[in-house]
């Protein structure tokens, strides 16, 4: 009796495992630990621009990564491929070109990936905004007038529309109070905005106001901790690219070392002979300006330098001798001093 029960309790033992091994088999796969192995597993450094619409931002932005030494891929379609690549290789980042669809943001949110949002004339849910229609403001800030021996600072005046809301955590390098400084526009160029509620819970970073009826228009907004909607008028104009690198280091927590590169200013003054073209040759006291001016900024930027464009025909080439004297001063003096980079 007791031989028996031993075999029967094996015996149903042996049963109850092969019947476990079987459930689990035939068990629906959950996705859920799907997505817990994917949070536990390492981002890919490469950032994804999905692109619908054919315009001159998208390639921008690749210049831009290109700059960076980032890695991207580009892809023209939303389909089971583009998912199926983002499932095999997980990217901290996309940078899309149109607001996405409800399934879009649930997969993006699902494995926590951050989102640019470039809002265009293709946004069916953006409010827009003419230049003409904006509130501008004077700005005032101090500069520098080199052409003076005595180096004092004066003010230079400008107009601008764009108010960066105080209290952010984007903008690093932008350390401006209240408005970004701004030289030029278009009178046909529109800025658009994404349409929020008051329910919806976002973060301003960037606005415009109607001068006719002082509402904010939010040219750049957070919208959940990984989610930032740009509009791209704010390409047109020179602040773009520093506020962009700060976008990337605020989406992706800084990953990204960008191989070295850190910020530097760089100025380039291309065509330096050229003068006759654009009835604005440089004389001796120029060039001497621009030293004076190298050395004052190298007083805040360890050895900076300007970069120097010119084409060699054009030197020496004008019919006035002190022009003349300018090109033999700016070479002979600087170039092999090496006080400048040419290109």
């Amino acid at each position: 009796m007791v031989r028996c029960s031993i075999k029967r309790a094996i015996k149903t033992i042996s049963v109850f495992i092969i019947l476990i091994v079987i459930f689990k088999k035939f068990l629906p796969h959950s996705h859920q630990s799907d997505v817990v192995r994917l949070k536990l597993k390492s981002k890919s450094p490469v950032i994804v621009i999905l692109s619908f619409y054919c315009s001159k931002t998208i390639p921008r932005v690749i210049l831009f990564l290109n700059e960076l030494r980032l890695s991207y891929i580009e892809y023209k379609k939303l389909d089971e491929n583009f998912y199926h690549s983002l499932l095999n290789d997980i990217p901290s980042l996309i940078i899309v070109d149109h607001v996405p669809n409800s399934d879009f943001y649930m997969f993006t949110n699902q494995y926590h990936i951050s989102l640019l949002i470039l809002l265009n004339n293709n946004c069916e849910k953006c409010i827009f905004i003419k230049y003409s229609q904006m509130l501008f403001e004077n700005v005032t800030y101090p500069t520098i007038d080199f052409n003076r021996e005595e180096l004092k600072p004066i003010l230079h005046r400008t107009t601008s529309p764009f108010r960066i809301q105080q209290s952010n955590e984007v903008i690093k390098i932008l350390r401006f109070k209240k408005i970004l400084p701004y030289f030029h526009h278009g009178r046909n160029n529109r800025c658009f905005s994404l349409q929020t509620s008051k329910d919806d819970s976002i973060n301003i970073i960037i606005y415009v106001q109607n001068k006719a009826t002082f509402e904010k228009i939010n040219l750049m907004i957070i919208k959940s901790d990984r989610q930032i909607y740009l509009s791209e008028c704010l390409y047109h104009h020179w602040f773009i690219w520093p506020l962009m690198m700060d976008i990337l280091r605020y989406l992706t927590s800084n990953v990204y070392d960008y191989h070295g590169l850190k910020r530097y200013i760089q100025i380039d003054i291309d065509d330096i002979f050229l003068g006759g073209k654009s009835n604005d040759y440089l004389r001796s006291n120029d060039i001497h300006a621009l030293l004076r001016s190298q050395l004052f900024i190298q007083n805040y930027i360890k050895n900076f330098r300007y970069r120097l464009g010119f084409s060699g025909y054009y030197y020496h080439n004008s019919g006035n001798n002190e022009e003349n004297e300018g090109n033999r001063l700016l070479i002979s003096k600087y170039c092999y001093l090496q006080n400048r980079v040419y290109y």
